[in-house]
């Protein structure tokens, strides 16, 4: 995550765990050609905040790069609505 893995660094260095991200090679076999497993171990304490880092830029990225211009050229419909469907292209 990052450029040189500037972002696992970060989160290393913040919360003392080992993060490593896996190998496309390495996934299981359920995993989705685009899904990466990403690996923290350290101190309960340590994995908790390095989770929680890796999480909150995961959420973000989401945020930033895939879900928003979903939203900017969608809209939901309101619950209650009886038009079969929640989701509208405008």
């Amino acid at each position: 995550i990052g450029k040189g893995g500037e972002n696992i660094k970060g989160i290393h260095e913040q919360s003392g765990a080992t993060v490593r991200i896996w190998e496309i090679a390495e996934a299981p076999p359920c995993a989705m050609p685009d899904d990466r497993v990403v690996e923290v171990s350290g101190s309960a304490d340590a994995v908790k905040t390095a989770v929680d880092l890796v999480t909150t830029y995961l959420c973000k990225f989401a945020c930033d790069k895939s879900v928003l211009p979903l939203f900017e050229t969608m809209k939901v419909g309101m619950p209650g609505q009886h038009n079969g469907a929640h989701w509208q292209q405008q």
